[in-house]
């Protein structure tokens, strides 16, 4: 079985696993604990902190860590001020969308600004939506389904000559390792990353806070994490973050082997009749495609057994209704309907790319035979 469906969750890598078990099982002391063998949990916790902080080029005490990307998220948005304004795309995750709601009890308004067809946002459209009402922005730097890569370091500047106290954030889940996110380059004052979705474990992502930055707890406790993010600090997942970025960042040519074996399977599955790209100029690790005439969630089911991929969102992939993403970019329907993901990751290979395309094609020939007419 050949797994292409990276942009749902990844594969640990072993040493990731092995940091993991160990951590938990050697150093698995309380780090808010006063004996030595916390200290040493905690200088454990300092280095890994650092390497994550790094792969950013933030300063460590610009780090928080939260449970995965949508609590990164949800702490980012949820922390506008009462009678607030905060824009968002209307391609963002739901862990971005759905916290329309709470924000709206409290008096804070939701405004969503629209996408190009090509699944981006333009600068001068999001600067007309910036008044001296809006607290925060906050535009995904990758797409989770289509790959598309917004200009975030342009949109922030646009943003900022309008309203230079309107804070950026920006979802980088997707975008975390496979393409430039050095925040300063960026320069946006939030940023979420999560853990497994680079082969590191589930249940652990970070936030970037830009230092000085206005910001309210999410959640409050203990006081851990100088105050910003209360509770028992995951201290294996965090280890297990902290070596996936080592273990990626130690070729420098992750990007490009994935962009490689992106560009195989563009090549092959575009030869298949009535074919699709959906988003030319996509993140290394994400192919959007459409195969007209075949519903995206019966290739899927037919395929699974040889070849798994996905379709939309992980979160929501389940649901028979067209992906609000592909609605956003005005996809016709019929091809809103045909669109699946496939996103690759450390274990995918070249050598892969004709079985699984010969899978995929035969399954296709297969269920365009018996489409209704």
């Amino acid at each position: 079985m050949i797994y292409l469906d990276n942009s749902a969750t990844t594969r640990a890598f072993s040493s990731v696993a092995q940091v993991v078990s160990d951590s938990m099982q050697e150093q698995y002391y309380n780090i808010s604990s006063p004996y030595s063998k916390a200290l040493e949990t905690e200088k454990a916790l300092i280095s890994a902190t650092k390497i994550i902080a790094l792969s950013l080029n933030a300063d460590p005490k610009e780090i928080i860590f939260t449970s995965g990307g949508t609590e990164s998220d949800n702490t980012a948005i949820l922390s506008a001020p009462a009678g607030s304004e905060v824009i968002v795309s209307a391609v963002e995750h739901h862990a971005i969308l759905s916290c329309a709601r709470p924000l709206e009890k409290k008096g804070c308004k939701m405004i969503i600004c629209p996408v190009t067809p090509l699944g981006t946002v333009d600068p001068a459209a999001l600067k007309n939506l910036v008044n001296e009402n809006t607290y925060l922005v906050s535009i995904m730097h990758v797409n989770n389904e289509t790959g598309a890569i917004n200009p975030i370091a342009e949109l922030v500047r646009a943003v900022k000559e309008k309203n230079p106290k309107t804070l950026f954030h920006s979802d980088g889940v997707q975008a975390f390792m496979h393409v430039c996110t050095d925040v300063k380059k960026l320069g946006v004052d939030m940023y979420s990353v999560s853990a497994h979705k680079v082969h590191g474990p589930k249940g652990v992502g970070a936030l970037f806070i830009k230092n000085k930055t206005p910001f309210t707890p999410f959640i409050y406790g203990g006081g851990q994490q100088n105050d910003l993010r209360s509770g028992t600090v995951n201290v294996p997942g965090i280890c297990g973050f902290a070596k996936a970025i080592e273990e990626i960042s130690s070729s420098n040519s992750f990007a490009q082997k994935l962009a490689k074996i992106k560009s195989a399977y563009t090549e092959k599955l575009l030869a298949i009749p009535d074919s699709k790209l959906i988003c030319p100029n996509s993140a290394p690790n994400i192919l959007s495609i459409a195969f007209l005439g075949v519903k995206a969630s019966s290739l899927q089911n037919a395929l699974e057994q040889e070849v798994i991929i996905g379709k939309g969102s992980a979160c929501t992939s389940r649901s028979s209704k067209v992906s609000h993403v592909l609605e956003a970019m005005s996809l016709p329907l019929n091809v809103a309907e045909a669109t699946v993901r496939i996103s690759f990751g450390a274990f995918n290979t070249l050598e892969e790319v004709n079985d699984a395309c010969e899978s995929i094609e035969q399954k296709i020939a297969y269920l365009r035979k018996y489409k209704r007419k």
